[in-house]
């Protein structure tokens, strides 16, 4: 889903997974029955909760694409100060992690 949804809305493949694996641990942290591991619309006491995970990621990769890819923003670096203002440094670095691995592990197949 990750790359269907990615090639739909022209974002770079690495950048979903990356950002579920930042903001949720790959999904294992996430609020029960949420089905958001992106912490997409999570402020405080207030969240939005998906349907299920492929909604999630239909979700989040259009509002990527619609809220910031459209406007030019369309690597991490330029994503961290507005997705996650208050934390973007350690964000972007979490993001950036993740896409070395699967850059690691593209090499491999």
């Amino acid at each position: 889903k990750f790359i269907e949804v990615a090639d739909k809305y022209g974002l770079d493949y690495r950048l979903l997974p990356a950002i579920s694996c930042m903001e949720s641990t790959c999904g294992k942290r996430i609020i029960p029955e949420s089905y958001n591991p992106f912490g997409w619309g999570i402020y405080g006491n207030t969240h939005i909760a998906f349907a299920s995970f492929d909604e999630a990621i239909e979700t989040v990769g259009k509002g990527l694409a619609e809220n910031y890819v459209s406007k030019g923003f369309d690597t991490p670096r330029e994503i961290a100060p507005i997705y996650t203002p208050p934390n973007h440094v350690n964000w972007l670095n979490g993001v950036n992690y993740f896409y070395s691995k699967m850059e690691t592990l593209e090499g491999q197949i």
